[in-house]
């Protein structure tokens, strides 16, 4: 059958995105769902999206792997725009939706740091996204009235100090990839959003697994506890205005 082109791309662009995604599907994930598993021996999960970053398929923030540009949500969503990452993320959930929901996560919170365009204390490879508080995104209220609910309710907090910020509250339902190395955590300062890269090991974070469930078993979930955690001043990803990089995708 004929391919047609889809919103700019042409159709060798498309085909391009869709056999490599078919081609990742068919040798990495397939063969998790071989013998009698409810919902694929996810022993063999991380090894599988191991490869998604070695093909670029992946997108992470280090600038030096394949997948900073073209990987689901890489940078380049700023001049292809987000179709590519659509075809590439649309193939892989009709073998694992929770495997797309992974590359999903990671893309996402990679691409908050790729748009910063700042220099941060350190460069994760794996990084989830801390937005969501409780069980409505917090900025659902700043898109219906961006005058009165700015910054939205959000309640995790971000106090800066001499060469610090101090971050606490609580972000729920938080999927990502395994092993995460940091999260992108977005929290009020004063009346004003702001975005934050936070090392997973730093002292007084509380990370708690929602635990066995239906649907995505393949993506980890936790909710996510800020206890006074403290982190440089450079950890600040933003300029003022975290919101547009949410908004972008």
């Amino acid at each position: 059958m004929e391919k047609k082109p889809i919103a700019g791309l042409c159709a060798e662009d498309v085909a391009h995105y869709q056999d490599l995604a078919h081609q990742y599907a068919k040798k990495s994930l397939i063969p998790i769902f071989e013998g009698e598993h409810s919902d694929g021996d996810l022993v063999l999960l991380p090894e599988k999206l191991k490869t998604a970053f070695e093909i670029g398929i992946a997108a992470t923030p280090d600038e030096s792997l394949s997948g900073c540009q073209y990987g689901i949500w890489g940078s380049a969503t700023e001049e292809t725009g987000v179709i590519p990452s659509l075809l590439l993320l649309s193939v892989i959930a009709e073998t694992c939706g929770g495997a797309a929901m992974c590359l999903h996560a990671q893309g996402v919170a990679s691409n908050i740091l790729l748009q910063a365009k700042r220099k941060l204390p350190f460069t994760p490879k794996r990084v989830g996204l801390c937005l969501q508080e409780g069980f409505c995104p917090p900025f659902l209220g700043t898109i219906i009235s961006p005058d009165k609910d700015a910054p939205a309710r959000i309640t995790t907090t971000a106090i800066q100090g001499k060469n610090t910020y101090i971050i606490n509250g609580s972000k729920s339902f938080i999927y990502s990839l395994h092993y995460v190395e940091a999260y992108v955590v977005l929290a009020r300062v004063d009346e004003k959003w702001g975005c934050f890269l936070i090392d997973t090991d730093e002292k007084n974070i509380e990370r708690i697994d929602m635990g066995i469930r239906t649907g995505l078993r393949a993506c980890v979930v936790e909710n996510v506890r800020f206890n006074n955690v403290e982190i440089p001043i450079e950890a600040r990803v933003d300029d003022g205005d975290p919101l547009r990089w949410l908004f972008a995708l």
